[in-house]
């Protein structure tokens, strides 16, 4: 993945898994396509705004890809950024002021120095 001249990622994606009391769920139990190594970033998304402009549909993970399952998964209907024609980004939601994304970790070891960078309006 190509980083901007920002420095900053650019992240995407219709799916997240929520934090349960503290309890994040392994790459497993969500069952992800690919080893975790794969991976450049793992990242929170903490919701700031409670209106976001958009609703997602929670659901269970079945297994899948060979792996476990049993995390909980949210697919968000996100909208369409005029500008670009695709689906927002993470960026573009934490730049409207909606959410704050915090990289966490850089799972293949690409981009380990961008770890504990924040992404907020």
């Amino acid at each position: 993945m190509p980083i901007p001249e920002t420095g900053i990622p650019t992240l995407g994606g219709s799916f997240t898994s929520p934090i349960v009391d503290g309890y994040t769920y392994t790459f497993s139990q969500r069952a992800l396509n690919l080893p975790e190594t794969s991976y450049d970033f793992y990242y929170h998304i903490d919701v700031l705004n409670n209106l976001l402009p958009f609703t997602g549909q929670i659901a269970d993970v079945i297994p899948w890809f060979n792996q476990v399952g049993g995390g909980t998964q949210t697919m968000w209907k996100i909208p369409i950024d005029p500008m670009t024609g695709y689906q927002k980004t993470w960026n573009k939601l934490a730049q409207e002021g909606y959410i704050k994304v915090t990289i966490i970790k850089s799972p293949s070891g690409k981009y380990n120095n961008l770890a504990g960078t924040v992404i907020q309006k």
